[in-house]
C-alpha cells in the first residue's frame, strides 16, 4: 500500500502504487526535509511516499514484528479469471471491513462489502461482466484504515 505526505506526516493520502513495487517484512521511516517523506511498512500495513508511487527505495531496515498480523487479505482465487473471483480475509476481532475494487488508474470500480463483522474467515464472492480484460486491484479496509492491498487479473 502506497501513501503520500506534504505536511510531515500529520496526513497521509492513499495512493495505488505501481505494480513493480514489492514489500518485505519491516519498518522504515525517512524525510527529505521537514515536510515530506516516505515511510514503508509491512505486516498487513503498506508503504508511505513523498513521490506518489514512483519510488525507488534503497535502503530498508527490518524491525521483527511491530505491526501484529491481526487482518490477513488472501489472494484472490482464481487469478487470473473471466467473469468471477473469490476474495478471502481474516480478521481477529470485532470490525468494520471493507473490500474496494479498483482499476490500474486507482479508479475505484465497486465497494463489495461494507460492514461489521466478527472475528474469522470470510469469503466474497466478485463477479464483473464490465470489466475488459487487465490488472486490477483490490484492498482491504478495517475500520476505516486501508490494511492491504493486492493484484488481480481479469483475462476475457
Amino acid at each position: 500500500m502506497l501513501y503520500f505526505t506534504s505536511n510531515g506526516g500529520i496526513n497521509w493520502v492513499y495512493q495505488l502504487p505501481d505494480t513493480s513495487i514489492h514489500i518485505g517484512q519491516y519498518w522504515h521511516v525517512d524525510f527529505e526535509g521537514k515536510m515530506n517523506g516516505w515511510a514503508y511498512r509491512q505486516k498487513q500495513t503498506g508503504i508511505h511516499t513523498t513521490t506518489g508511487g514512483d519510488t525507488t527505495f534503497t535502503s530498508v531496515r527490518q524491525i521483527s514484528d511491530i505491526l501484529p498480523g491481526d487482518f490477513i487479505l488472501h489472494q484472490n482465487y482464481p487469478n487470473p479469471f473471466n467473469g468471477s473471483t473469490k476474495i478471502r480475509f481474516e480478521i481477529n476481532k470485532k470490525a468494520t471491513v471493507s473490500i474496494e475494487i479498483f482499476d490500474i488508474t486507482g479508479k475505484k470500480l465497486v465497494e463489495l462489502v461494507n460492514k461489521q463483522f466478527t472475528s474469522g474467515q470470510y469469503e466474497v464472492d466478485y463477479t464483473t461482466n464490465e470489466n475488459s480484460s487487465g490488472v486490477y486491484f483490490y484492498s482491504l479496509s478495517v475500520d476505516g484504515i486501508v490494511l492491504d492491498t493486492k493484484k488481480m487479473i481479469v483475462l476475457k
